[in-house]
């Protein structure tokens, strides 16, 4: 018999265990320090036998150990990396590298992940369709930027330089988007796709998406302003070789993003005294269509992604997210045993002048681009504990033009 991990969970409640209240610098505070320490230990390129990547199980006990072992101290005054600005003055045009970010190139196949017992754990389907340039650039071709002198160099004794190049960007007027780009290093870069499941790796000197600068300062100011950013890489395997890496960005930013406000691509940690970032201000956004139900709430999509107005639930509570089609077909998201979303995040969590727990909104970034102009309604799920009892209770919410 087959299980859904996610599916047992739901039903699992430990009424002895008081959690404290969710608290996001402390989580990022310690991902940092833990991050940091894993570095200290591993040289920044590997042998051609990668060595097996930290499952997510192992990284969530790292952090547990963290919490257990590592006093987190503030660090005096404002800690903070160097910062590079990016032009991007420049529109760009769809080409192979960014049009693979929505079609069917990337592997869509699924880690063997196993129980205690060595059962496999049957993970969400993700189902890729191709999309070809011509239709690319009819949806979002006219919103692409080049990111031109977009470049950051890691300097190694033994391996000698990385540079880290930025190429192109979408985002949509909500934060949804996706960054090409590549690393490369005549002597090597290390890459891997092995324990990762739908293309999703990891590389030597991986960058991720932040609303901040690389400081102590503007991280906390990000935390009290209730935005964030969540990202993950997926390898192009097909322009990947053992001297030059070739990957996507797909990100998502919840919260109190606002257009023209500043993205920045970072590298290394504040905390351990290496950060790099590269600032990027957009000159375009992808637009975004309103969708609403009868009870107020409305959702935003873009051929990008969707963000859900959640109202008195949480992100974290969603089930099923389906759009449909004026010629009656559909698009599972997410639910239901699929998983066609890159990258998620259930917003940012709050409690508000009640006490009562909040999050701004949920954001999906699909994987493939969506005609927005042949969308009739979107049904999201949402399900929610009745009166402080274990007892699931699904709300069905229809959004339409």
């Amino acid at each position: 018999m087959e299980y859904n991990i996610y599916d047992l969970m739901d039903e699992f409640a430990d009424e002895e265990i008081e959690l404290s209240p969710y608290n996001a610098a402390d989580l990022r505070r310690i991902e940092e320090l833990t991050m940091k320490k894993i570095k200290e230990q591993t040289p920044p390129h590997r042998a051609k036998k990668p060595a097996r990547r930290l499952t997510r199980m192992v990284l969530v006990a790292a952090i547990v150990a963290a919490l257990c072992a590592v006093t987190v101290v503030a660090v005096s005054g404002n800690a903070a990396g160097k910062v590079t600005p990016a032009d991007t003055a420049r529109a760009g045009e769809m080409d192979d590298k960014t049009t693979a970010a929505f079609s069917d190139g990337i592997s869509t196949q699924q880690a063997d992940i196993r129980d205690a017992n060595g059962n496999t754990i049957q993970l969400a389907k993700m189902e890729r369709v191709p999309t070809d340039p011509e239709t690319a650039q009819r949806l979002v071709g006219g919103y692409l930027m080049a990111l031109d002198n977009a470049t950051m160099t890691v300097e190694d004794d033994y391996y000698g330089t990385y540079t880290i190049k930025l190429e192109n960007m979408l985002i949509d007027e909500k934060g949804a988007g996706i960054i090409t780009y590549s690393v490369e290093n005549p002597k090597g870069v290390y890459s891997s796709t092995e324990g990762f499941s739908y293309g999703e790796g990891e590389h030597t000197c991986m960058p991720h998406v932040e609303v901040y600068e690389p400081s102590e300062e503007a991280f906390q100011r990000s935390i009290d302003t209730h935005i964030g950013s969540i990202t993950k890489i997926y390898l192009d395997m097909e322009n990947t070789t053992d001297t030059h890496v070739q990957a996507i960005m797909y990100f998502a930013i919840c919260g109190n993003y606002q257009k023209g406000d500043p993205i920045y691509v970072t590298r290394g940690s504040v905390y351990g005294g290496d950060a790099q970032a590269i600032c990027i201000t957009p000159i375009s956004y992808v637009p975004t269509k309103t969708f609403t139900e009868k009870g107020g709430t409305h959702v935003n999509v873009s051929p990008l992604g969707i963000h859900v107005d959640t109202g008195d639930l949480t992100g974290d509570d969603l089930r099923n997210i389906t759009i449909r089609y004026k010629d009656d077909s559909e698009f599972v998201v997410w639910g239901g045993g699929i998983n066609n979303s890159t990258v998620a995040f259930g917003g940012m969590h709050y409690t508000d002048a009640d006490g009562k727990d909040r999050s701004d909104n949920s954001c999906h970034n699909f994987n493939r681009l969506v005609d927005v102009d042949q969308i009739t309604s979107v049904e999201v799920i949402h399900s929610y504990l009745t009166d402080g009892e274990y007892n699931q209770t699904n709300v069905t919410r229809v959004y339409e033009p």
